[in-house]
């Protein structure tokens, strides 16, 4: 009877062990993605406003066209309060804050907090 003198490989626990967190890394991120994908569309829209080659007449014209990009996403979760607009001299300052709650499993959330801001010019 031969005794090796290396064992090679791994266990089937070590293999569980291995597949079972790489399910949760994975599960992650499948979770997580639309959440920064909409964070990506909030941001480029945002930012789209200072880009923007016309003047803006007043808070309500930035917001309908802030609204309208926002619709374009197909992003609806934002509230009035998340989305600021406040006049500085000649600009309009816009800044996005908010936070998005998204299950993972069981009790246990994500919570990933977004901030954006802007110039956009004014009449």
């Amino acid at each position: 009877m031969k005794i090796m003198k290396r064992q090679r490989g791994m266990t089937g626990i070590g293999w569980l062990a291995i597949l079972g967190l790489m399910s949760i890394i994975v599960l992650a991120a499948l979770r997580l993605f639309p959440v920064y994908m909409d964070a990506m569309s909030i941001g480029s829209a945002v930012e789209s406003l200072e880009k923007d080659a016309d003047v803006f007449t007043g808070v309500n014209d930035v917001r309908s066209r802030l609204d309208k990009r926002f619709a374009i996403n197909n992003i609806g979760f934002l509230t009035r309060d998340d989305v600021k607009i406040t006049r500085d001299g000649s600009f309009y300052l816009v800044d996005v804050d908010y936070e998005s709650r998204v299950p993972f499993m069981y009790n246990i959330d994500f919570v990933v907090s977004f901030s954006y801001s802007s110039k956009a010019r004014s009449r």
